[in-house]
């Protein structure tokens, strides 16, 4: 029994310890940095560039990289992977690769990786329509189980393929400003966790333009092999212009006021039509005071405003909007827009594609009547109990330049009923002239 007890501690304890002293002297700096080089560029097909590398046993087994730097192609990791992808090139310095790892699991065919950390000081990637940049990047990984995997996935297969299904691992990340869609983020940081071939971070957290953007997300690649994310997001204090220039430029330069704002939404990740395609998203967008520049959208409503053209500069002290993206369009379920001279109320939807389809109220101020030539006396017909008139625009055609019109069913119901038989013939005759316009 003894005999049994010391055979089954000792010789693994005897081989640790050989392992210990002699592995440091069989694995020379040189070796790993060309094992290194070699195995990513037969990965990527990348050009990569390593400085001096070491190997330490104790208390675990620890592979260092000094500086290096690693350039490549789209077309290559194609090549070299058999999956398709939208990168064109790529390349990133790196300061620090640092690799800490159990010695015994690794003996019976098990990868246990205690902590990668990768110091990335600039990355820099390129797509069709798109420019990510890194900079400053720090990337730790923890606790990394996987056992060796024994078949390679077939070439060509989604990225979820890719991912053996015991791997598991968690992740922080921090980088000092990333830009993406033109767009910049600074002192960005992220907690992400891999199980089960399903990415979770949670949270991720941004500034921008002097507030604060947070959220969380998960890429589910069981539910979809290429991948299907769903995300929540939040946003403080952050100016229009840098919170809605990547995905809405037409209304972020003409909107100036810090936003709340919240949402959530999913999509899938096969490629861009994919995503566009499936792309599911609602949430809500509130502000203070601030000026909406309408005048370009509004060419066609300066004639009914006489001298007032200031009026399409819109001063507001609120704003509350709730929307939804769906079926490839923007859904504009409510615009409210508390203005110092006029108040706005919308509804409708913006297409992707740059059609437009919105219906928009707007009251005018108090005692204000509109021009409407030799019909200007007919506005007392439009007035309300608060002397406000109130014009029902339509905006059609192109989004980027819409066609505006005015919505003669909604004037002839804001018409009072005691405006006077000559007045509401008069009316009607307007309405009419505006109708074969």
């Amino acid at each position: 029994m003894k005999r049994r007890l010391l055979w089954g501690v000792g010789v693994p304890l005897a081989l640790g310890l050989v392992l210990m002293l002699v592995l440091p002297r069989l694995v020379s700096g040189d070796a790993l940095r060309n094992l290194v080089v070699d195995a990513i560029t037969e990965a990527t097909g990348a050009q990569v560039e390593l400085g001096e590398a070491t190997v330490g046993t104790w208390p675990r087994l620890a592979v260092t990289l000094a500086e290096g730097r690693i350039t490549g192609t789209g077309a290559a990791l194609t090549a070299c992977s058999g999956t398709e992808t939208d990168i064109e090139t790529y390349a990133a310095d790196v300061n620090l690769v640092e690799l800490r790892m159990a010695l015994w699991p690794l003996l019976r065919g098990e990868i246990e990786v205690a902590s990668v950390r990768v110091d990335v000081p600039r990355l820099e990637i390129t797509l069709p329509e798109d420019r990510i940049a890194l900079s400053g990047a720090v990337l730790r990984l923890h606790d990394l189980t996987l056992a060796v995997p024994e078949d390679e996935p077939a070439a060509g297969a989604p990225p979820g393929a890719l991912i053996p299904v015991d791997l598991a691992c968690r992740a922080d990340l921090e980088v000092a400003r990333l830009t993406a869609s033109g767009a910049d983020y600074e002192q960005v940081t992220a907690e992400a966790a891999l199980a089960g071939r399903v990415i979770t971070v949670d949270p991720v957290r941004a500034e921008r333009g002097g507030g604060v953007i947070t959220g969380t997300a998960t890429v589910d690649y069981v539910a979809d092999p290429w991948g299907r994310l769903t995300f929540e997001f939040a946003a403080e204090g952050v100016p229009a212009a840098e919170l809605l220039g990547p995905w809405a430029p037409d209304i972020g330069t003409r909107l100036v006021s810090d936003l709340t704002a919240a949402g959530r939404g999913s999509c899938s990740l096969q490629d861009p039509d994919s995503a566009r395609a499936t792309l599911g998203l609602e949430g809500t967008v509130t502000a203070g005071d601030g000026v909406l520049h309408a005048g370009d959208w509004l060419q066609e409503v300066l004639p009914y405003l006489g001298k007032r053209h200031d009026l399409v500069d819109v001063r507001f002290r609120g704003l509350d909007h709730a929307f939804r993206v769906a079926d490839g369009r923007y859904l504009v379920d409510r615009l409210e827009i508390d203005g110092l001279d006029t108040t706005w109320r919308g509804a409708g939807w913006v297409g992707l594609d740059d059609s437009i389809d919105l219906d928009l109220a707007v009251k005018l101020p108090p005692g204000f009547t509109p021009d409407l030539g030799a019909w200007s006396f007919l506005a007392e017909t439009l007035r309300d109990a608060n002397g406000r008139v109130q014009l029902d625009l339509t905006l059609t055609g192109r989004s980027s330049k819409p066609k505006v019109g005015l919505d003669l069913a909604g004037l002839r119901a804001s018409a009072r009923e005691d405006g006077g038989e000559s007045a509401k013939k008069g009316l009607g005759g307007l309405l009419d002239k505006w109708k074969n316009r």
